[in-house]
């Protein structure tokens, strides 16, 4: 009886910085993975007394929702 065969993990990379082929490559070159690229179109702008970290964070849960 043979194993049953999984899908193989995706890197989602929601992004909107301009192609880059090697970069993006290099995001899944350690891991047995498919590597997808969305724009989620989100406005990056930190908003008013947002600290880096904190627009870091909420980018990154936006973008996360968006694609």
């Amino acid at each position: 009886m043979s194993e049953p065969s999984l899908p193989s993990p995706a890197l989602i990379l929601a992004s909107s910085s301009p192609p880059r082929p090697y970069r993006r490559e290099s995001y899944s070159e350690g891991c047995a993975c498919r590597s997808k690229a969305f724009s989620p179109n989100v406005d990056e702008t930190p908003l008013d007394g947002e600290s880096p970290a904190q627009t870091a964070l909420r980018l990154s849960v936006v973008k996360a929702r968006a694609v």
